[in-house]
């Protein structure tokens, strides 16, 4: 029987690089990957979002999961990239509302990636209508909030930092690294 693909996140506070990294690796290894639901789901809101609507997110980000699942099992595909998960809105939540759903909580405690990858705060933010953290205290605050939650709940992860090809690059080599240790083991 063979083995369900790797789940591979990418992670971390906003405007860190986080989309362009994905497609990067996913192109570079030639791998399936999944985009960020919420900035789909955000553009077509005509409303502020509410709390309820992190809930729907989740939902929506973890169909997307399961889909480029199916996809890379189909084409026997070693891994997925996945562009965000469960963790993002639960500390987004917690930051933004106070308050945590039990949809949330229950995701994160059945959190199943194989390697986590979260990006570090040394790029510049960049303003965009979805983005509320310009200021770098907050951000790095905010990204000790992800080391603090991923320890909690017993996730190692890899901190990816650098600019352009350098932080692609290592962002590359954790996951090669990554894949040929695990590759023997599938069968």
């Amino acid at each position: 029987m063979n083995k369900s693909p790797f789940k591979i996140l990418v992670t971390g506070v906003e405007s860190t690089g986080k989309s362009e990294l994905v497609k990067f690796l996913a192109d570079s290894l030639n791998l399936p990957f999944t985009r960020e639901f919420a900035r789909k789901y955000l553009e077509g809101l005509n409303r502020d979002y509410s709390r309820e609507d992190l809930d729907a997110i989740l939902i929506g980000q973890l169909d997307l999961e399961n889909k480029a699942l199916n996809l890379a099992s189909a084409e026997s595909c070693e891994a997925v990239i996945c562009d965000t998960g469960p963790e993002v809105l639960y500390i987004w939540s917690e930051h933004k509302f106070g308050k945590v759903s039990v949809l949330i909580q229950r995701a994160l405690i059945e959190f199943d990636y194989d390697l986590v990858l979260l990006t570090d705060v040394d790029l510049e933010w960049t303003p965009d209508i979805q983005r509320e953290t310009p200021g770098l205290e907050e951000r790095q605050v905010l990204l000790n909030k992800y080391k603090t939650l991923l320890q909690r709940v017993g996730v190692s992860y890899c901190i990816i930092s650098g600019h352009g090809a350098s932080r692609f690059a290592l962002a590359k080599k954790r996951v090669e690294e990554f894949l040929n240790k695990k590759s023997p083991q599938q069968s």
